[in-house]
């Protein structure tokens, strides 16, 4: 199963905490953006979301690269990357994740 969402980070540690049983594997992959002018462009740009308020982004996006990493979170800094790439970066570590994952439960 794949979930898109923009999880606070407290509902991150509610899904680690609920999902830290032996039969759940599971995967977060939480974007950032490394720099506070593009992302600004980017909430300001053309787009499907009414959400625009940039300098709350640009919090948000900060407390989230400053913060730990959750159980199973891989932060992925998607700057200047098009969707594309972020897409196949995306797919890329949830192919290696599955990799480990199905190694692990034939031992």
């Amino acid at each position: 199963n794949v979930m898109v969402n923009d999880l606070r980070d407290e509902r991150l540690e509610q899904l680690s905490k609920y999902l830290s049983h032996d039969q759940y594997r599971y995967l977060i992959i939480t974007l950032v953006v490394s720099d506070d002018n593009l992302l600004k462009q980017r909430v300001l740009g053309p787009r499907d979301s009414g959400f625009r308020n940039f300098e709350r982004a640009i919090e948000c996006n900060r407390n989230i690269r400053q913060r730990s990493l959750c159980v199973h979170e891989h932060k992925l800094d998607n700057t200047n990357h098009t969707p594309r790439q972020t897409a196949d970066q995306v797919l890329q570590i949830i192919d290696d994740f599955c990799l480990r994952n199905i190694s692990d439960y034939h031992k």
